[in-house]
């Protein structure tokens, strides 16, 4: 067992913010054409990505190997160091991190300046991390696009900004929560990043505002209604 959301917030959020990227998780249930257009423009513009490969997901390294056919470098991949050892293991670093029985880091500090000291150097010189690259000189290198890659960016900020309205509104109680979910902002759910519209749900959950959810629920696009 691993606490992913442990992992996050105390390991990745300060080490990331640290090397001086913004960052973004991606968490949420991918499901349908939306869904998979917010994936693949992660795996093809952001300037880095962490992978953790902790619990073996098929999906994950479906996604792990789409970004290493994409970009040459700027991609991390952690694991536990109780979790079972991808295949890939010895051609990939892959970078550990301890846990105790409850799934939660169990050497932080020690584990906090080995992230620093990767993501730092991975910031300063843009070594090949990819196996395609390093093997396959011949590989077609795709450039990140400037104006797709400050879109990215732009929208990540603005999903941080909505689930951040959203816990501080649930922490106030039923009417903060109906007051955010009132906001133009969520007019067209089509247009919002996906953890967005999953944080409002969760909100309007613990909130008990149950009607508002159904309704809301009703006006999701069909892709997000059929992600378990």
């Amino acid at each position: 067992m691993v606490d992913f959301t442990n992992i996050y917030e105390t390991l990745l959020v300060p080490a990331v913010r640290d090397a001086g990227f913004q960052i973004a998780r991606a968490r949420e249930p991918e499901s349908g054409e939306g869904a998979s257009r917010q994936i693949f423009d992660r795996l093809l513009q952001s300037e880095h990505m962490i992978v953790d490969v902790s619990d073996r997901s098929s999906d994950i390294s479906y996604e792990l190997g789409i970004r290493h056919a994409l970009r040459p470098h700027g991609t991390t991949v952690i694991c536990a160091d109780s979790a079972a050892r991808p295949f890939y293991d010895g051609v990939i670093p892959v970078i550990a991190y301890r846990i105790d029985r409850s799934g939660r880091l169990s050497a932080l500090d020690r584990d906090m300046q080995s992230f620093r000291e990767q993501l730092s150097r991975a910031r300063s010189i843009a070594e090949d991390d990819s196996p395609l690259f390093r093997l396959v000189d011949y590989a077609p290198r795709l450039e990140i696009d400037p104006g797709r890659a400050a879109i990215l960016r732009a929208r990540t900020a603005a999903t941080a900004a909505i689930v951040d309205r959203l816990r501080s509104a649930r922490r106030q109680g039923r009417a903060a929560v109906l007051q955010v979910a009132a906001d133009p902002v969520f007019a067209n759910l089509g247009d919002l990043d996906t953890s967005a519209v999953l944080e409002l749900v969760l909100s309007l959950r613990d909130a008990g505002a149950y009607t508002e959810m159904v309704a809301l629920y009703r006006r999701m696009p069909v892709a997000l209604q059929q992600a378990r």
